[in-house]
């Protein structure tokens, strides 16, 4: 017979244990929405420390991001290429970080780091269906305001929500909302695949050093995004005010190039 110890082990994990396998049902539905809050109410549930839950929620956010955009990555796929705008691209993802170091180096809040193998790939991998997601899928799924609504949803996401202050988030908030905005449009203009080796030069670059998040670091990481932002709407000569962040309607032609 079991023990006390094994059926409270067992009660315990009782819950989750169907609400995972609940949502792996819900999976093989391709009700992708009812995965993804049954995978997270399990795991807020078990009885596993709440940084792990944490952990597992990243992990979970990505499968679902790409299973919502299987059918554009299948589209995506057939028309990848590098083109003469993928050196721009990769320009435009580095610019941030030269500001970073320059300013910040000089006070000395950056920290450097090694990079493996594994985090490389890692990094590959998000920027990728994280393009796929927020790129496209959010993209095209609105007809009003989907610049604005893309870039909010990759803020949100990117917005660290646990040892930060008031003031620490929004100022993060609006970096990821500046550097969204920049993808959005180098997304239209350019196509996918341009949008995508910015955000992976912007990720891998990042990935090699550490910023002390006070005042002065972060009001530089602002002004980074703020410049590129500024630099790629000069580049493509979009007129922010005057045309209520909606680019030319003969950009959408290039939209999976």
């Amino acid at each position: 017979m079991m023990d006390y110890y094994t059926l409270a082990t067992l009660e315990k994990n009782m819950f989750p244990m169907i609400s995972l396998l609940i949502a792996l049902m819900t999976l093989s539905k391709r009700k992708y929405s009812t995965f993804f809050f049954m995978s997270i109410f399990s795991l807020l549930i078990s009885n596993i420390p709440l940084i792990y839950k944490f952990s597992l929620i990243l992990p979970i956010s990505y499968l679902l991001f790409f299973l919502l955009s299987y059918e554009d990555f299948l589209e995506v796929k057939k028309n990848v290429r590098f083109d003469s705008y993928g050196f721009l691209s990769i320009f435009l993802g580095s610019v941030p970080h030269t500001l970073i170091i320059a300013f910040a180096g000089i006070m000395g809040y950056i920290f450097f780091e090694n990079v493996n193998l594994l985090s490389f790939f890692l990094i590959f991998l998000t920027s990728f269906i994280e393009e796929l997601f927020f790129r496209i899928k959010i993209f095209k799924e609105y007809n009003k305001f989907n610049i604005i609504l893309s870039s909010l949803s990759f803020s949100l996401f990117h917005t660290p929500l646990v040892p930060f202050t008031y003031n620490d988030f929004l100022y993060i908030f609006l970096m990821y909302l500046f550097f969204g905005l920049s993808l959005q449009y180098i997304y239209i203009y350019y196509g996918f695949t341009n949008s995508f080796l910015l955000h992976f030069t912007y990720n891998i670059i990042a990935l090699n050093y550490v910023v002390s998040l006070d005042a002065y670091s972060i009001s530089i990481l602002i002004f980074s995004q703020l410049f590129l932002i500024l630099l790629i709407t000069k580049i493509l000569d979009i007129k922010i005010i005057r045309n209520n962040l909606v680019p030319k309607l003969h950009a959408y032609k290039r939209l999976f190039l």
